[in-house]
């Protein structure tokens, strides 16, 4: 589930499970893709200061593998969006929805 926008990290309502949205206040389209989970999971991380990976799986519900690449680089690295986009660049995710 998508809580926060993968590009603004502004909060959605309703937060998205499932199919395509639009941001109020980027404008962003996005889909519930993996890589649009992970950056919305990363602002997750920055704006709400949840550091704990179990948290993330249990309480969020987000996947292990997608939850490890956001601990190692924006908690363990301190990766800043662009930053962690660049990085997302080079890494082959699952983009189904």
């Amino acid at each position: 589930m998508i809580r926060l926008c993968p590009y603004c990290g502004r909060k959605l309502t309703p937060p998205l499970e499932c199919g395509v949205a639009t941001c109020d206040n980027c404008d962003r389209v996005f889909n519930s893709s993996s890589l649009h989970r992970v950056l919305s999971m990363a602002w997750m991380v920055r704006r709400w200061h949840i550091d704990d990976p179990y948290v993330l799986k249990f309480k969020f519900g987000f996947p292990d593998d997608e939850i490890e690449l956001v601990y190692r680089y924006v908690v363990e690295e301190g990766y800043c969006h662009d930053e962690f986009l660049r990085v997302l660049d080079k890494i082959d995710l699952d983009i189904s929805i």
